[in-house]
């Protein structure tokens, strides 16, 4: 019998080699419709003439319905058959099982437990679209206490206080066991009609028969829809706290300024602390990683981040008012934080850092229609809770893999052997593997090892504003922005196609093929493109 093919069910429920391909897009929607509830209030109360305590809160919920692709068996989520199916046609079976017989034997069941190895990669259509009903509920509290100190001091005492949470409902899921046990049809010797073996058996007599998924012109049974929709709930919650301070002062009131300017030194201090959390629940049937349509298991999360920071701004004329000197001003400012994050969940840390941030600038006006000026900044950006500490998981990416096929079929692998064994193919897999079917695994969550991005900027412009043209003012500028560290995702069809092109190791190492060869197989081994967090390059 024949080992290995690719075929596709037609609509007279025929095999033709080949494989058909599902047009997903008209399923999901380009926008979500989102219904949306806002509401908020800013208040204000003088303690004294030079106090004033201040409020400002604001609520928003919004309800966001929308429709995905029908799920199904993707890969080899569902990797067997049974030879004894009433339901298969003679031809089906011949080619399936290796005889066209229902009683068996088939060459393609060595060792008779009427079962042979065949993926089969289906939508469930008639289940209709999935669901997916998002609900944020979000709000956001700010209050403090701001006025001058005495003359020349002014002062900001703050707290905030924000809350989002998410509940996410989807339908239309379909689990593998119900789907495995709704394609296992045998004679029902009690009534003579095609019945789910476990039904028959006894031991979930819920099951009802998959009819069309072999014969397209035969009809299910009542209820099918029913028994393979498997709902899930996953809910989330992300806070915010922000406790600080600053203080701002003219020092010119206080005689602290430079000898060849009229206005004084301008400075601000300041302090803050941040508390920021994450938490995602899903349900038992989503962490439990039965999920089919390469949904992949959602795992709990719970990462906090603390920072403590302290900053100062300040602006310093150097001279104002002479000749060829209408202005030169300097302003500089200082930022030292301290990032600690961690994974509740697991107790792993990541994220510690105490970068400082820092700028330097100067601005030169010769005369009053003219002024020039430059900076240097150096900025930070730690990773979030998300890049750190998001749980691993397992989905799919829309990317045909080039390697997958059958030799001398009508899907061959679209790459040669030398380049596909850079992916981890071997030689005796080559040409021997299924279709992927325009979509791969992928693995995604965060990774605590991430470092901080460094920006470096650089910024020179000028600003000309004739006084002999009323109302015209004229700006030109240059950045030179130069990013180390920058923390992202490489996407899996560019590393399918470095390596295949190049076998640049820290592409070929994302690639991992399953036990099949394939890069669909979900198993003990399952095989991914990985598309973790990292620190992935350098931009400018």
């Amino acid at each position: 019998p024949r080992t290995s093919g690719s075929f596709a069910l037609q609509s007279d429920g025929s095999l033709v080699e080949g494989a058909n391909s599902f047009n997903f897009n008209p399923f999901n929607p380009l926008r979500r419709q989102v219904t949306r509830f806002n509401a908020g209030f800013s208040g204000w109360y003088n303690l004294t003439d030079k106090v004033e305590a201040y409020v400002d809160f604001g609520f928003t919920k919004s309800q966001s319905p929308q429709i995905i692709a029908p799920s199904g068996g993707f890969g080899s989520e569902i990797n067997r058959l049974n030879c004894d199916n009433p339901v298969l046609s003679s031809a089906q079976r011949l080619v399936l099982c290796g005889s066209a017989s229902i009683a068996g034997p088939w060459p393609r069941d060595p060792d008779g437990d009427r079962y042979v190895q065949a993926q089969v990669q289906r939508r469930f259509v008639e289940g209709g679209p999935r669901t997916d009903d998002r609900t944020l509920t979000n709000f956001r509290t700010v209050g403090g206490v701001r006025g001058t100190l005495f003359d020349g001091v002014k002062f900001d005492v703050f707290g905030q206080w924000a809350e989002t949470s998410l509940d996410r409902l989807q339908t239309n899921n379909v689990t593998r066991q119900p789907l495995l046990n709704a394609y296992d049809i045998v004679t029902n010797p009690a009534t003579g009609q095609p019945a789910c073996r476990v039904a028959v058996q006894g031991t979930d007599t819920r099951c009802v028969p998959f009819i069309t998924a072999f014969n397209p012109n035969g009809a299910n049974p009542e209820g099918l829809a029913a028994y393979l929709d498997t709902p899930t709930l996953t809910r989330g919650k992300t806070a915010q706290t922000i406790v600080g301070g600053t203080l701002q002062s003219d020092l010119g009131t206080f005689g602290i300024a430079s000898p060849w300017a009229e206005d004084g030194i301008a400075l601000l201090i300041g302090a803050e602390y941040r508390n920021e959390s994450l938490v995602t629940r899903p349900d038992a049937t989503a962490t439990s990683g039965t999920l089919l349509a390469g949904a992949g298991a959602l795992l709990p999360g719970d990462g906090e981040t603390e920072v403590k920071e302290f900053f100062l701004e300040a602006s310093v004329p150097l001279v104002q008012k002479k000749r060829f000197f209408e202005e030169l001003a300097l302003t500089g400012a200082l930022r030292r934080s301290d990032y600690s994050s961690r994974n509740n969940l697991s107790g792993v840390r990541g994220g510690d850092f105490a970068p400082t941030s820092w700028a330097a600038g100067l601005t030169w006006s010769p005369i009053r229609d003219i002024r020039l000026r430059g900076q240097y900044q150096r900025a930070i950006r730690a990773p979030n809770i998300l890049e750190l500490f998001l749980p691993v998981n397992s989905g799919l990416a829309n990317v045909s893999d080039a390697c997958a096929g059958f030799a001398g079929s009508a899907t061959p692998p679209t790459r040669p052997l030398d380049q596909c064994t850079r992916t981890g193919l071997t030689a005796a897999q080559y040409g021997n593997i299924p279709p992927s079917g325009a979509q791969v695994n992928v693995r995604t969550g965060g990774n605590p090892d991430l470092e901080p991005e460094v920006g470096d900027t650089v910024t020179l412009g000028a600003v000309l504003q004739p006084s002999f043209i009323r109302n015209l003012s004229v700006s030109f500028d240059y950045f030179n922005i130069r990013l180390k560290g920058a923390v992202g995702t490489v996407p899996a069809v560019f590393t399918l196609e470095r390596c295949l092109d190049t076998g640049e190791p820290q592409f070929c190492t994302l690639i991992v093929r399953g036990p099949d060869g394939t890069l669909t197989f979900r198993g003990n081994e399952p095989s991914f493109v990985d598309q973790r967090t990292q620190n992935i390059a350098s931009l400018s």
